[in-house]
Formats: structure tokens, sequence, C-alpha cells
């Protein structure tokens, strides 16, 4: 029978196979997900990059950081997360195929009076048996004892006859009193016919009678021998009486199930059973007459199906805006994830836009002050050779001493500076840091030359204040986010009908006895079924609850979308008014460096010849330095505010799969 099952379960898995394929319109795919990017399992570790003792120029920088940022990384994983939660809801109308089987087979001891009845059955059958060797028997006897009549002279009530009669009345009542009724006729008709032809009469039909009777008996015994035959026949074939018997069953089910986004869920199946019965150690058959028997007589039963299930909702969960909401804002979300991920590329390039030029700054200053210690160094050599020639006190040394120790002081502070912006400008690129100092960057590209001031007038910041709203791609992604918020409480709104649903299904049935085949050749159908369920909750607290909470979820993305907008228009506005004000303070400072680079020069030769003090030339070289770094922090500040109004213009870098375009680093955008 397993074997016969298995054969079914073969022929199912075609049909299902031929049902789910054959209606493509009705098991729609999936819509495709973009690939997730490695960053998930990305586990290497930071590199250690060998630099150019020159310095790395700036695009370079951003193009490491772009490929090696751990905040980027951490949103791009952020972004796979959503991915994979997104892929979950959207398994949750995937076709899915079910199939399970089974086979039981129960053995136990017959229950007593079933035992009984067996028992008892044999038991007839043996009495039954040996009746027929009694009744064979004594119709023998009883003919042999008529034979022994037929056999006398022919006379009427003698002695011996009445002593025959006597014994034939041990083997048949019947026959003895009709001999004797016979005998006692004859017996009387002497006295009431003298001629004897009453009696004659009466002896031939005692002849006839005892004639008929011995034929009867020996066909009795025929009979007898011929019913004892057929009765031990059975009771051999029915053989002993059983004590066990078994029961198996088994059974397999083939579906596939598929919920649509309209709610509605449908369920083609192919499932059979098969059911069995009987002694143990005894052969199927029941008919004791062709040959050993002893079973129950009891087919295996084969019934298979094949159909489909169907649930429609009617209320609540009916049309995609109720029961698709969860995905479809998972997919919104994953959007918003990808769209963080490009965001995050623009922050940490600007966070090594802003390192980079501090670096620039740092290595400026150490020039200045580099040159500051060489003037103090020339500065004291002149006043040596002053003192010597006795135009200059010898207590003026320590005055020029003094100054240049101070110079060197800020020589190291501004070395110390250049390490640790170098240090910064590595962590912000996402590298390792060797043991060898060239693993440190470096920067070589110069501060951006100063725009026009009319590239940042109040008519071109508003302008890019609007433009950035559309290239921000954390604006596009707060967006997305509301847009999420909102499919859920639509969701939640559709949600609160009460529940109204409809369920039922269709199939054919095919069944037969001890030939599984037969039962797929016999179907008959359709049978079906159909049930409403209805749930109505009084107050309906949960559903509300859900809407409530999914309201305050999205007021609460449409207010960070808003005010995340405001803060880009407004920091547009403060970084081009800041810029203005920057690309001024540049020019004068270049200005003040020009002005106190003629003065120093004139100075020192004033100096040589006397004409101005000591302190004054000492003083204007203290403040052609302060000149310098008053204009290194211009020249920083304004490279920096032009990145940082590329970033909030969303015009910096795209994403960090785009190659870095260098000009966007230290431009104004257009």
């Amino acid at each position: 029978m397993f074997r016969a099952l298995r054969t079914v379960q073969t022929g199912g898995i075609v049909l299902l196979l031929a049902i789910g394929l054959g209606s493509p319109a009705g098991f729609a795919q999936a819509p495709t997900l973009p690939s997730a990017r490695g960053a998930a399992g990305d586990q290497r570790e930071p590199p250690v990059i060998r630099f150019d003792p020159q310095g790395i120029d700036l695009a370079q920088a951003v193009s490491i950081t772009l490929q090696n940022s751990p905040d980027i990384r951490l949103a791009e994983a952020s972004a796979t997360g959503a991915l994979g939660f997104a892929q979950q809801q959207i398994g949750l109308f995937d076709t899915s195929f079910l199939g399970n089987s089974n086979y039981n087979y129960q053995r136990q001891a017959l229950r007593p009076t079933d035992f009984l009845g067996e028992q008892l059955k044999r038991s007839n059958l043996v009495t039954q048996r040996d009746s027929q060797t009694t009744t064979a028997d004594r119709l023998n006897a009883l003919a042999q004892q008529l034979r022994v009549i037929a056999g006398l002279p022919a006379e009427c009530g003698t002695s011996r006859i009445s002593q025959e009669i006597a014994l034939i009345r041990l083997l048949d009542a019947q026959t003895a009193s009709d001999l004797e009724v016979v005998d006692a006729l004859c017996g009387s008709a002497n006295a009431v016919d003298p001629s004897q032809k009453l009696r004659s009469d009466l002896l031939a039909a005692r002849q006839r009678m005892i004639s008929d009777t011995i034929t009867r008996a020996t066909s009795g015994v025929a009979s007898a021998q011929a019913g004892f035959e057929r009765l031990n026949r059975l009771v051999v074939n029915l053989g002993p009486t059983p004590d066990q018997e078994y029961f198996a069953n088994g059974a397999f089910n083939l579906s596939l199930s598929r919920l649509f986004r309209n709610g509605i869920s449908v369920s083609p199946f192919f499932n059979g059973t098969g059911n069995s019965t009987n002694f143990i150690d005894k052969p199927f058959n029941a008919d004791c007459e062709i040959g050993p028997c002893g079973g129950k007589g009891s087919l295996p039963l084969y019934n298979v199906q094949s159909g489909f299930h169907a649930f429609v909702p009617l209320a609540r969960g009916l049309g995609a805006a109720a029961t698709a909401a969860p995905e479809r804002a998972a997919l919104i979300s994953e959007q918003a994830a990808q769209l963080d991920a490009q965001h995050q590329a623009a922050v940490s390039a600007l966070s090594t836009i802003n390192a980079y030029w501090a670096v620039r700054g740092a290595q400026d200053n150490v020039d200045i002050a580099q040159r500051s210690v060489d003037l103090q160094g020339r500065i004291v050599q002149l006043t040596r050779q002053t003192i010597a020639a006795g135009n200059l006190p010898a207590i003026e040394l320590a005055r020029v001493q003094a100054s240049e120790a101070r110079s060197q002081t800020i020589l190291r502070d501004a070395l110390v500076a250049l390490q640790q912006a170098r240090v910064s400008l590595a962590t912000a690129m996402g590298i390792a840091v060797g043991s060898d100092d060239a693993t440190l960057p470096k920067a070589s590209d110069p501060f951006p030359p100063a725009p026009d001031a009319g590239s940042v007038d109040e008519p071109k910041m508003t302008q890019l204040a609007s433009d950035g709203l559309q290239l921000r791609r954390d604006v596009t992604a707060a967006l997305r986010r509301a847009e999420a918020a909102q499919v859920t409480v639509r969701g939640a709104q559709l949600n609160l009908k009460p529940k109204v649903d409809l369920t039922g299904g269709s199939w054919w049935t095919g069944n037969d006895e001890d030939v599984i085949g037969n039962a797929l050749k016999r179907w008959v159908g359709p049978s079906y079924n159909i049930a409403v369920d209805v749930e109505k909750p009084f107050g309906n607290n949960t559903q509300r609850g859900l809407l409530v909470e999914a309201q305050a979820g999205g007021a609460s993305s449409q207010i960070s979308s808003a005010d995340l907008r405001r803060q880009v228009r407004l920091d547009v506005v403060r970084t081009g008014r800041s810029l203005a004000e920057a690309i001024e303070r540049v020019r004068l400072a270049q200005s003040a460096v020009q002005f106190y680079q003629q003065t120093i020069d004139g100075e020192l030769a004033r100096f040589q010849i006397g004409e101005v003090t000591l302190i004054d030339t000492i003083t204007t070289e203290a403040q052609q330095a302060d000149a310098r770094r008053a204009l290194v922090a211009a020249q920083q500040e304004l490279a920096q505010l032009i990145a940082e109004l590329r970033f909030e213009t969303g015009t910096l870098v795209p994403d960090a799969a785009t190659p870095v375009t260098p000009a966007n680093l230290i431009t104004i955008p257009r």
C-alpha cells in the first residue's frame, strides 16, 4: 500500500505543478529588489596607506574616504538591513509549496469479544462437519437394516419383523412408525379380506416404502459425505483462531499557497488517503471455498481529492492598501535608507574636506613659524654685529634672544597642531596608521582662490536653497519616510472595519477499493463548501490604537521632514552670507600680508643702519607673522565654507560609488 501511496504522491506533484504554472496571472511575481551592497558582510580591517612625502590632493583624500569611511559602511549596512526587512514583507506574498505524508501501522491483540467470535465460527464449522459424519453413519445403518427387512419372507405381524422395526426406531423413528402402521394394517387384513388381495397390496406397499427409504438413505449418505468434505475444507482453509490484528493507514497532502496583495488567498491542493486492516498471519481472502482464508475480508480503501481552498476578506484586510501596507511602507523605507547611505557619503566627504584644509592650514602655519624663527635668527645675527660695532648696548641681545625663543615655541606648537590635524584627517578618511610617519597624510593642494563676491549674492543663494531641496538625499529620504508613514496610516484606517471573511473551496473526489489506480479514474464532483466568519470587537481598541500609533508616526515624519527643509534653507543662506564675509576677509588678509612684507623688508634695512630700534623690528616681525596666520585662517575658513555650501546644496558628492569631481570640492555651485 505504501508503494501505491508514493505513486499517487508523484502524480499529485505533477498535477500541482500544472496548476501552479498553468495560470501565471494568478500568481504575480513580487517586485525585484535591488541587490544589496557588500557593506554588511564586509569585515576587512581599515587599510594602512603610505603617502607621498609631498602629500595627497583633496580629490584623492575624498576618494579614499568614500571607500573606507566606517560611517559610510555603517549607513550601507543599515540600508542592507532595511532591504532585508522589505524582503521579509514581500515574503508574505510568496507562493509556497506545502507537502507532507505519513504512514501508520498499528498491531494489537483482538478484543475478547472479537476473539470469541472467531473461536465460535471455527467451533461451529467443526461441529457441523462432525454432524455430517454422524448423519452418514446413521443413514448407512438405516439402509442396512431396511435391507434386512426387505430380505425377510413376505409376512405380516411376525415377531422378527417387530424386532427389526424396533432396531430401525433407534435409527429413524419416523420410518419405524410408518413400517409399524403398514405391518399392523397387513395383520388385520387377513380378517377382513379372505381373498388376501389387501394383504398383498400392503406387503407390496411396504416393500416400495423400504426401497424408497433405502434410496433416500443412500443419497443422504452421499450428501453427508459431500458436506463433510466441504466443511472439512472450510475448517482447514480457515486455520487456527487469530489473536492479533493490524491497522495500516497512510496519507499525503500536496498544495500551493498564495496570498495576493488584495487580501485574497488561494490554495490548490491534491491529497489522498489509504486504509487497510486484517488479522495477523492471515491471508486477506475471506472466501474459504477457494483457498486459505481467515482474513477480515475488508478491501483496502483509497481516497484522493483535488481542488482548491479560497479566503476572501469582505471588510477588514480587503485591498492592497490594507493588506500590502507593511510591504509598501518597507519598500519605501528601504529607498529612504539607501538615500541616507548616499547622504552619509556627502557627510563623510565634508568631514574629510574640513580635516584636509585643517592640515593645509597647519602646514602653512608651520611654514610661517619656521620663517619667523629664521627671521628672528637673522635679527639675532644683526644684533650681534651691531653690538660688536659698538652701536647697540649688549643688553639688547637678551631681548632678541627672547623673541627668538618665543618664535621657536610657536613653531613647536604649530608642529603639534599639524600632527593632530594629520591624525584627524586619517580618522576622517577611515584609514589606519602605522609606525611610519608616511602613513599619516599631508595636504598637497593649496587653498582654493577666493571666488567672485557676486557669486554669493542673495538671489543666487535663494536659488541654491531651492535647488538644494531637490538634490539633498537626506531631504528626499525624509520625504520617503513621511510617505511610508502615510501608507501605514492608510492601511490602519482601512483596517478599522470589522472582520467579515468568506472561506470556501471546491474539489473532486476519487475512491476505490483494492486498486489505487482505479481511484484516479473515478473522479466525482464538484463538491464544495462555503463559510462566513464575522468578528466585530466592541470598542475596537486594538485597531484604533494601531491607527493612533501610525498617525503619531506619520506626524513625526512630516514634522521632521518639514523641519529639515527649513534647516536646509537657513543653512544655505547662513553659509552664503558667511562665505561673502570670508571672501572679503581673505582679500583684506592678503593685503595685510603684502603690506607687512614690505614693512619688514624695510625695517631690517633701516635696523642695519640704525634708523629704527630693535623693539620696532621685533614688533613688526611679530605683526607680519600674525598677518600671515590670519590669512591662513581666512583661507581655511573660506575653503571650508565652499565645501559646506556644496554640502548644503547637495552638490558635493552624489554617493560613495560615483567618482569624485575635483571641481565640486573647491568651487561655488552654479
